[in-house]
């Protein structure tokens, strides 16, 4: 029964965080999980030490590679952009094989709020460190086992 009610918790706090920010959503798509039930997997604590020094030593090798640190959709890579690539390369670990959604794995932030803001990304710094949860679609008969 706790599961089932964190699970409705974290699905709840995940369409909420997907109506609040529409230039970065967190479900790939409206219909993400729509054949499946969202069952948190894993909950992931960066704290800020370690998440600064992932992306200075980024940067140190993007510098001796001779990138420029842009994205493709030209928008430098910040602070909350590294935080994102960071907890979607932790919640990735969690992904199984499956069919259409089931099986793959979103990160729900849960804090700082300043992530979760609509100016995250002149608001968001890596020293905030950042919390959240690895949300896996799984069949509904598989998520109701748990």
């Amino acid at each position: 029964m706790r599961i089932f009610i964190l699970t409705l918790i974290t699905f709840g706090s995940l369409l909420l965080f997907t109506a609040e920010s529409p230039a970065h959503n967190a479900l790939p798509s409206v219909q993400w999980c729509s054949s499946g039930t969202p069952v948190p997997v894993a909950e992931f604590k960066f704290y800020p030490a370690m998440l600064i020094q992932q992306r200075d030593a980024e940067l140190d090798a993007a510098a001796l590679a001779g990138e420029n640190g842009v994205f493709d959709h030209g928008v430098f890579d910040d602070d909350y952009d590294f935080g994102t690539k960071r907890a979607v390369a932790h919640c990735g670990q969690f992904q199984q094989q499956g069919n259409g959604d089931i099986g793959s794995v979103l990160p729900l932030i849960e804090s700082p709020q300043t992530f979760l803001g609509a100016d995250h990304h002149s608001s968001y710094s890596l020293d905030q460190g950042l919390i959240g949860t690895c949300v896996r679609c799984e069949s509904s008969s598989t998520g109701r086992n748990r």
